[in-house]
C-alpha cells in the first residue's frame, strides 16, 4: 500500500480484501463498510484508494467506536464517506476528473481525521466493569447454547439413522443404461 505506483491487476484480485483494513490490524473495527472492490478502477484512483487505507487504519478503531456508542456521529459520516469513494471509484473517468475527485475526497476525509483527534481516549474501566457484571450470565448463557446445539444435532442424527434410512442409501440414478428411442414414439423392447 505505501508503493507510489498502483500494483498489477493480478496483485489487486487476491489482495483487495486487506485494502479494506480487514487482517491488517487488530485495532481496525470492521463494521462491513467499505471503500473500493474487485471491480474498482485503482489505476485511476490509487493515491485515494491509499489515503482511504491509512484513514480506515487510523481512525476506524475502536475509539472512534466508542465514540459512536456515546452519540457522535463521526463512525456514520465516515462510513457514508467510504460509500461515496466506493462509487467514485467504480466509475472510469479521466485523469484530471480523477485528481480532482480524490483531492475533494481527500480533504473530507482530513476534516474527520482532525475531528477524531479530539476524541478522548477510551476507558479501560468501562469495558472491565461491563466485563465483570456479565460474566457469569454469559458463561451461563454459552453454556446452554452449546448444550442446545448438541442435543439438537443428536436427535437430527439419530432421527436419520432410525427414521430416514432411505437418506443414506446411494441413489439409483445410473444415466447410461437407459436406451432412449430416436424418434420417440418407438417402443424400446
Amino acid at each position: 500500500m505505501s508503493l507510489q505506483y498502483p500494483p498489477d491487476k493480478h496483485w489487486w484480485a487476491h489482495n483487495f480484501p486487506f485494502v479494506l483494513g480487514r487482517g491488517d490490524s487488530d485495532h481496525v473495527v470492521w463494521d462491513g463498510n467499505t471503500f473500493c472492490g474487485w471491480n474498482s478502477h485503482y489505476e485511476l484512483y490509487w493515491g485515494l484508494i491509499q489515503r482511504a487505507y491509512d484513514f480506515c487504519i487510523k481512525y476506524r478503531g475502536e475509539k472512534e467506536w466508542r465514540a459512536y456508542e456515546d452519540g457522535n456521529d463521526h463512525w456514520l459520516r465516515s462510513s457514508a464517506l467510504f460509500e461515496e469513494i466506493k462509487e467514485a471509484v467504480a466509475e472510469v473517468v479521466d485523469q484530471e476528473h480523477a485528481a480532482t475527485i480524490t483531492s475533494d475526497f481527500t480533504a473530507r476525509m482530513e476534516r474527520l481525521a482532525e475531528e477524531a483527534d479530539n476524541f478522548p481516549l477510551p476507558s479501560e474501566d468501562r469495558p472491565r466493569l461491563q466485563k465483570e457484571q456479565s460474566t457469569s450470565i454469559f458463561n451461563f448463557q454459552r453454556w446452554f447454547s452449546r448444550v442446545v446445539d448438541y442435543v439438537s444435532a443428536s436427535w437430527e442424527a439419530v432421527k436419520l439413522v432410525l427414521l430416514e434410512r432411505y437418506k443414506l442409501s446411494p441413489r439409483l440414478t445410473v444415466t447410461k443404461s437407459i436406451n432412449y428411442p430416436p424418434e420417440g414414439d418407438e417402443f424400446l423392447f
